[in-house]
């Protein structure tokens, strides 16, 4: 599954980031990398952005940079 069909507070693990070099490069800079933890915090009244805790951050990304992201639940 992708990131973008995360659930409130659950946490999950990257397992694959399918995205261009650069995109790519801009997501691990924020943390979201294979093996990161990442928990799914709080989402915009209307679904888009989503805030996620990950590496002791808050980071808020858009439902189409979250497609890219491949995760399976943690726990």
């Amino acid at each position: 599954m992708t990131l973008r069909a995360a659930r409130l507070d659950r946490t999950y693990c990257i397992t694959a980031v399918q995205a261009p070099d650069a995109p790519r490069r801009h997501l691990a800079a924020l943390g979201f990398e294979e093996g990161a933890l990442v928990t799914c915090l709080l989402a915009a009244p209307r679904g888009d952005p989503v805030a996620f805790g990950v590496r002791g951050a808050v980071i808020a990304l858009r439902k189409s940079q979250l497609q890219a992201l491949t995760v399976q639940e943690a726990g």
